[in-house]
């Protein structure tokens, strides 16, 4: 089925489509060895969650095959390797005052108005540790910890609306627009004034359209990985648009292996021509490049 069709009429079909594809892509990271723990135990709980939507949805799928199904997907989560992925320690906080205690090591000294201010612009604490939005990399339980010595309660910015009367809004809307993911649905009540969870959304969004939740998540876009063996294989090349207006237009390109930028030009003209002139003028002293790979107007053959 062509993705542009899918993403406009999810099915059932559909659904079943990306479980096969999410554990072909499985099976070939582990032949390759780039299985991810992490990311495929997430991976596989969204299709043993979409496929228990679907089982009770009446479709024309046997119950038996769907229950088979979720029970092998399950033996497969339990026979992940064991990778743990490695801590990024890069650009962690580092300032710190003496410990009031006089032993240990130094606390962490944090401008509570700075995270009080992240805060209710709509950042959640885990993203303001792991992101270094207060100046480097911080552990969520630290901030966490911060909040409850100085009172704070991240729940008191939430409302205080019932399940039910959630449930009923969030139908509402879904009546109007089927389609409608959790963010688009989460967007619609903080415009009605009410502010919530994201999990308590996407929990009710599915209890109000368990269907058409795992309908949404076969049409997710994927994005694909791919291996160069070594440098000058391939070059991706594009162009940037962002001074249009003056009427300049910055041609690049990068090396798909070493991330090496053999070229970066800026330029009058839009035009293959043009992209071809800085592509062969680079080529000229690495005569040995392989392919290159662009988008189809910008491809040179």
């Amino acid at each position: 089925m062509d993705r542009l069709a899918r993403s406009h009429q999810p099915s059932i079909d559909s659904v079943l489509e990306r479980v096969s594809t999410v554990l072909l892509q499985t099976q070939r990271k582990a032949q390759c060895g780039t299985l991810d723990a992490a990311s495929t135990d997430k991976e596989l709980s969204e299709l043993i969650a979409n496929l228990s939507r679907i089982e009770g949805s009446g479709t024309n799928i046997p119950e038996d095959l769907i229950k088979k199904s979720i029970q092998s997907i399950n033996d497969l989560k339990q026979n992940l390797p064991n990778l743990i992925p490695e801590q990024d320690l890069i650009n962690r906080y580092d300032q710190t005052n003496p410990n009031p205690h006089g032993k240990g090591r130094h606390q962490l000294d944090i401008d509570v108005n700075k995270l009080q201010q992240l805060m209710s612009l709509g950042f959640t604490v885990k993203k303001i540790a792991e992101d270094g939005l207060l100046g480097g990399k911080i552990h969520p339980n630290t901030l966490y910890k911060l909040l409850k010595e100085h009172d704070l309660q991240v729940r008191s910015s939430y409302s205080t609306i019932t399940d039910d009367q959630l449930e009923e809004k969030v139908a509402e809307y879904n009546r109007e627009h089927p389609n409608a993911g959790a963010m688009e649905v989460h967007s619609y009540l903080k415009t009605q004034g009410i502010s919530i969870q994201r999990d308590r959304c996407r929990a009710v969004l599915t209890r109000v359209d368990s269907a058409g939740a795992a309908k949404r998540w076969s049409c997710t876009i994927q994005r694909r990985q791919y291996k160069v063996p070594t440098a000058n294989s391939i070059w991706h090349l594009d162009t940037h648009h962002s001074l249009g207006r003056w009427g300049i237009v910055v041609h690049g390109g990068i090396d798909g292996h070493s991330r090496l930028m053999p070229f970066l030009r800026a330029s009058t003209f839009n035009t293959a021509k043009a992209a071809a002139c800085f592509f062969c003028t680079r080529c000229e002293p690495v005569w040995f490049t392989k392919q290159s790979k662009s988008r189809p107007w910008n491809r040179i053959c």
